[in-house]
């Protein structure tokens, strides 16, 4: 269920860089006016780190999924060792905090901070599952 949501976010961030860059093709093409001259590059590059955040976001949270999905039946396989599970168990831990440090430190750029509020109103959007 959370793979099939990072897919759909995936696809709204592509769509959302693909609007942004629309809205930069339009200033460049003197459709509208820029409120300042460097508009059309800092839409372009904020396109990019946009995708470029998600597309590593999404990646770490599948990488999470998956490990907790490994660290589970590794729990329930009641036929290994305990100390072969202890050590599975601490390698799996180990990996899982350095995802989620990797996903905060994701979570604090630039692009994350400033699409925030592109992201409350995707969620607000109705008939869109989460």
């Amino acid at each position: 269920m959370t793979e099939n949501r990072a897919v759909s976010d995936g696809q709204a961030d592509v769509a959302l860089s693909a609007a942004l860059r629309a809205l930069a093709d339009r200033i460049e093409a003197g459709e509208v006016p820029p409120a300042a001259g460097e508009l059309v590059s800092a839409l372009r590059r904020a396109a990019d780190e946009v995708g470029r955040s998600h597309r590593q976001a999404d990646a770490a949270l599948v990488s999470a999924l998956r490990w907790k999905e490994r660290a589970v039946a590794a729990w329930a396989d009641g036929s290994r060792g305990a100390a072969a599970d202890r050590a599975e168990l601490v390698d799996l831990r180990g990996h899982a905090h350095e995802l989620a440090v990797e996903l905060g430190a994701i979570r604090q750029t630039l692009s994350w901070r400033v699409t925030a509020p592109l992201r409350g109103v995707r969620r607000l959007r109705p008939g869109r599952a989460r």
